[in-house]
């Protein structure tokens, strides 16, 4: 059984589908809002929940484009930006940014920072699952 959640997550990453990114976002506010902070604007909470769908979508290195290397000339070598992971690591800046708050309130270690990583989590999670599932049924035809 697929997750309701999994699977609309899945459709907004790899289906592109803008009606399936409403109803994740609608989603996760509802489920922050349950289990992780009561205390927090509905502002805040939405820049939370935004900042993450953000960093979920546009994952990929700035440098080798989610590749995890990069030619120099004839020398492949691994990426220097993201350690050949192939992921964007986001600093507390960036987030600041999108976010439109002042950066010491998304710096690493306050309670926005945690939410974050812990809203991230949750939403790889689901992915992850999702992924796995589909991979099964695939694996079955």
């Amino acid at each position: 059984m697929v997750d309701p959640l999994g699977l609309a997550i899945w459709k907004m990453r790899y289906g592109l589908e803008s009606v399936a990114y409403k109803e994740v976002r609608k989603q996760l506010i509802l489920l922050y809002r349950a289990k992780r902070s009561q205390f927090e604007t509905q502002g805040v909470v939405e820049a939370i929940v935004d900042n993450c769908l953000h960093e979920f979508m546009a994952d990929n290195c700035r440098v080798c484009k989610g590749a995890t290397e990069v030619l120099f000339g004839e020398l492949k070598m691994t990426c220097p930006e993201c350690g050949g992971l192939g992921k964007h690591r986001y600093s507390d800046k960036e987030r600041a940014i999108f976010m439109k708050m002042a950066q010491e309130r998304v710096k690493h270690g306050t309670r926005i920072s945690t939410n974050i990583h812990w809203l991230l989590n949750v939403i790889n999670t689901l992915d992850v699952k999702v992924n796995f599932q589909m991979a099964n049924q695939l694996e079955r035809k």
